[in-house]
């Protein structure tokens, strides 16, 4: 599951940052299109993983893993690129804000 949140979310979050963000401009050649595509499929995978939090407490199952911190941090890197929870997330939400509400999120 890793893995897969690593290239399916990850990765993408970092090539629409790269590529829409006013951070970039003149450092890196952007492409708006590419980094307006890379959001598009960001949000669709994050609606996937809504469902998915629907039958369980965790990204990977029953109990708390490095999946589910590379979810949430990548969820806090996305904010600048305009990634974020979608108020029909319910599932992601109440996992987002359990995550949050964890003493290491606020280290």
């Amino acid at each position: 599951m890793t893995l897969s949140l690593m290239f399916r979310v990850y990765q993408p979050t970092t090539h629409a940052f790269r590529h829409t963000h006013r951070f970039w401009q003149g450092r890196v050649t952007q492409i708006p299109e590419y980094g307006a595509l890379a959001r598009e499929q960001v949000l669709t995978e994050w609606q996937r993983i809504d469902g998915l939090l629907a039958v369980r407490p965790f990204i990977a199952g029953d109990s708390f893993s490095f999946a589910d911190i590379v979810a949430f941090t990548t969820l806090e890197f996305g904010k600048p690129s305009g990634i974020r929870l979608q108020p029909t997330q319910q599932h992601l939400s109440r996992w987002y804000a359990a995550i949050a509400a964890r003493p290491s999120s606020k280290a």
